[in-house]
């Protein structure tokens, strides 16, 4: 989402921009709730839950380009707000392997 996020604002994608905070002010139940708060939230959901990391599942940092390579095919991809660069597809990749749940941070209920 962070990527996502950050490439829709590079590309002046306002109104794809726009979703993301109202999709922060659903999840957080504040009004004045910008985009972040909702990566936050579900972030916070992710580690409440324990969601694991993609390396959880044995995928380790030597399979990324091989991943990125069949993600930047595949149809799911359409779906996506915005085309992300090769780069992008690694960052959000390397990312998932260690997962949020593993990371730091608020392990509080989600309100």
């Amino acid at each position: 989402m962070r990527v996502n996020l950050r490439a829709l604002r590079a590309a002046g994608a306002d109104t794809q921009v726009a979703r993301y905070r109202e999709l922060a002010q659903l999840l957080t139940d504040e009004r004045e709730a910008e985009a972040e708060a909702g990566i936050v939230w579900v972030e916070r959901l992710c580690r409440v839950l324990e969601v694991p990391g993609l390396g959880a599942y044995g995928m380790r940092a030597e399979h990324v380009p091989e991943l990125i390579a069949k993600a930047a095919s595949a149809s799911s991809m359409r779906g996506n707000s915005i085309v992300l660069a090769a780069s992008e597809l690694t960052e959000i990749a390397l990312s998932a392997l260690a997962g949020v749940s593993s990371g730091h941070g608020d392990r509080t209920a989600i309100p």
